[in-house]
């Protein structure tokens, strides 16, 4: 089955005001943008996200040093119920949490060299049965399942981000939908508007 805009997106034209969410629909990939004004806006978002990962979804995330992709990873975390404290796993490559389905943290940062990723067993963690997160993915791009969703954290001001979510896979999109639409339901609660 073909992925198509729903009716809902076709409703959702004014954006966001909370999460200031955009949407755009080109080359095959539906393209959402959210900007977030602090740390907590930014797990606010993860956690949503998180809400509708499930087994065997990979998430591959990029931006510089500081951007904020471990707190997002974070976020996500907390939104797929995970107790367990996460931390960036820059000096030990990969980190599992267990929950009601696992997560792999995977950290690519002091990667190198691509050909270094064979030696690792990323392959098994990303098609395999958990959730997979992966700071850096922009170092395991050519490898990464067409099922994933990329995000790009651009940093905007001190505390400001640009958060843009990507997909192609029909299934990827509507998680892509579903999040948008929570934005939308949480600004309405916010503002009090419940236009139809």
């Amino acid at each position: 089955m073909r992925w198509e805009p729903s009716g809902r997106m076709e409703d959702f034209r004014r954006g966001c005001l909370a999460c200031r969410a955009r949407f755009s629909f080109w080359g095959g990939q539906l393209h959402a943008v959210f900007d977030s004004e602090s740390e907590e806006q930014t797990l606010s978002l993860g956690r949503k996200l998180g809400g509708f990962l499930s087994r065997g979804d990979v998430v591959g995330i990029k931006g510089e040093l500081g951007a904020g992709k471990s707190v997002l990873v974070r976020g996500i975390c907390e939104g797929l119920g995970i107790k367990q404290r996460t931390r960036s796993p820059s000096f030990t490559f990969m980190n599992r949490y267990r929950g009601p389905v696992d997560v792999y943290h995977i950290d690519l940062y002091r990667i190198g060299d691509p050909g270094d990723l064979a030696t690792l067993g990323w392959e098994e963690v990303v098609y395999g049965e958990a959730i997979t997160l992966i700071e850096w993915a922009e170092k395991l791009a050519p490898f990464l399942p067409p099922v994933s969703i990329e995000v790009d954290i651009e940093v905007t001001g001190e505390e400001t981000r640009e958060i843009r979510l990507a997909a192609v896979a029909e299934r990827q999109k509507s998680i892509i939908e579903d999040v948008l639409m929570t934005c939308e339901q949480d600004d309405e609660r916010d503002t009090g508007d419940t236009r139809d």
